[in-house]
């Protein structure tokens, strides 16, 4: 997910923005393709990822931390899902 958005609706993907000059995945000689990607292209995917949440987790967080994490996100659950 980026942004809360699935991967096919990231902007350098809408816009067909690749890293290489090559063009690919969409104008690549190798493999040609006429693929276009927008909004509900997976829509089941589309209303999970629009409620889901992204809880980072730090490479120097210790056990404590994540449990408090974790705690954190109970507590809110419980609150939303009454």
């Amino acid at each position: 997910m980026y942004r809360g958005r699935p991967v096919y609706l990231n902007a350098a993907v809408l816009a067909r923005r690749t890293a290489s000059d090559k063009g690919g995945p969409w104008a690549c000689a190798e493999h040609p393709t006429d693929r276009t990607y927008g909004p509900g292209l997976c829509p089941r995917t589309e209303e999970l990822v629009a409620r889901s949440v992204i809880v980072p987790i730090g490479v120097g967080y210790r056990e404590r931390d994540c449990d408090d994490v974790a705690s954190a996100v109970r507590k809110v659950a419980c609150r939303l899902l009454r």
